[in-house]
This record gives structure tokens, sequence and C-alpha cells, in this order.
């Protein structure tokens, strides 16, 4: 069948000729939740999977991470397999038309041919296959499980964080007991996040993080706006430092790094 093809009619070989790997068919007609042509046995044994991956996951990257571990995607298809997961969370019904079309309003030129070689790259993938799991049903429950477990920052909704126990850390109490409140606030900064670890961040990241918290701690800045205005790169910098010390004196907690901003002017 011909590639213009409707995708009810589509059916395609992951892999021609190859022994590794069977045909999978694109078929936008079957729905994951409610399919006859699915073994909810199987499905339920997926979520089973992605919900302890839920469990051990501070934000919806962390959570991709992980399926693609699980389903052990080779590096050559992470990128593609990234912006095709991205695509189907944008639109309203996950059919591979759908994302097509959203991939293609976005420059990104990934079609059939390439949904395929995602699919032969996923190597625990041809086990499922066996039992009628395609990867368009996988990428479905990935996004139902990034709409219900996952807010619009990417974290993950269901860990629910207490900021005055982070706060209340001997650890990091001590660093706040330290502190002398009559320095210039540049100074209060640089000593705050020397204490947490910047100096063991490479210079470049060093300078973002410690421009990011100067400016987000004066008193005249609006956190919240200050974030929404900052690149997407910066965030993830920030956040990762912030994350990295919190799970060293509190494992078990994770934090924004607009709220813990927000708290920390209120302490210094």
């Amino acid at each position: 069948t011909e590639l213009e093809d409707s995708d009810e009619d589509i059916e395609e070989a992951e892999f021609e000729n190859s022994e590794d790997f069977d045909e999978d068919i694109i078929d936008d007609e079957v729905d994951l939740q409610e399919s006859d042509n699915l073994d909810q046995e199987v499905i339920r044994d997926i979520k089973t999977q992605f919900s302890n991956f839920v469990r051990k996951s501070y934000s919806y990257k962390d959570f991709v991470k992980q399926i693609f571990k699980w389903l052990k995607v080779d590096k050559d298809a992470v990128y593609m397999f990234e912006h095709v997961l991205k695509a189907a969370g944008e639109v309203e019904e996950i059919t591979w038309n759908n994302i097509e079309q959203n991939l293609a309003k976005h420059g990104k030129n990934i079609n059939r041919t390439d949904y395929n070689f995602i699919a032969q790259r996923c190597r625990n993938l041809r086990d499922y296959k066996k039992k009628g799991i395609r990867l368009l049903d996988i990428i479905r429950v990935v996004i139902e499980y990034k709409k219900n477990y996952f807010n619009e920052q990417g974290y993950n909704s269901q860990k629910i964080y207490d900021l005055s126990k982070v706060f209340a850390v001997p650890y990091f109490k001590n660093i706040l007991e330290n502190l002398d409140k009559s320095q210039e606030l540049e100074n209060k900064v640089r000593y705050i996040l020397n204490s947490m670890g910047l100096k063991r961040k490479p210079l470049e990241d060093r300078i973002r993080i410690l421009n990011i918290a100067n400016l987000a701690l004066k008193p005249t800045t609006d956190i919240s706006s200050f974030f929404a205005q900052m690149s997407v790169y910066e965030r993830i910098i920030f956040s990762t430092f912030l994350n990295e010390f919190i799970k060293e004196i509190c494992p078990e907690e994770m934090i924004s790094a607009e709220d813990f901003l927000k708290h920390l002017r209120n302490m210094i």
C-alpha cells in the first residue's frame, strides 16, 4: 500500500526482510483504551510499569528517560522519538496523521518511515508487538500519563513537597543560621549557592545560576513572571542544580525552583 493512502489503509514493514522485526501497522482507528484488539492484561502490565516510573520521576523529562530505558531505545532514535512524543502531547486525538501534521507545522520532517525507524530501535517493543501492541499504543499511554501526572511546568504533580521540611533539614538550616543578613544581597546569594555546591558546577553554569538567583531574589522582582520569561535552557540549568542539592539533603523531596526562591527570599 502506498504512503499516500489514508491512515486506515496503511500497513508498513518496520524493517523489511528482517528476521528481528515484524511489520508494524499504523491504524488510527485503534484506540488504546477501548479497542477489543488490544490485550487489556498487557495494557495493565504496561501501566504498572509506567506507574512505577511516575513514582521515581521528579519531572516528565525523568519519566520519558525511564520509558526510553525500559523500551531499550537506541541512541540514534532518541531525538526523533522525543519530537514525536512532544507532537503527540499537543494534538487533540493521537493519530499518526495528526502527529505528522503537528511535526510539519513545527518544521520537523519526521514521517511514517521515521516512525518505523523509531519502532525498530525500541528493542523491548518487539516482545509487546507479539501481543498486538504497537509503538502508537505506547505513545498513547505515555501522553495519558503526562496529562494525568505532570503539571504544565513538567513537574510530577503527584509528588507533594513541603518547603518547610526542606528548609528544616539540619544542613540547610545551618546555612541560613550562619548567613550574615547585613551583607549585600549578591554576597548573601553567593554564600548560599556556594554552600549548596555551586562550585562543583562548570564555570559557565555557575555564572548563569548565580545571575538567575541574584535577579530573582531582588525585592522588586516578580519571581513568577521572571521564570516565565526565562529560556527553557536556563530553567533546566537552575532546576537541575537545585534538585541535585535537594536530593543530597532530603532524598524523598522535590521542589520547584520558583517556589524555592520565593521561600528563600522571605528568609534572607
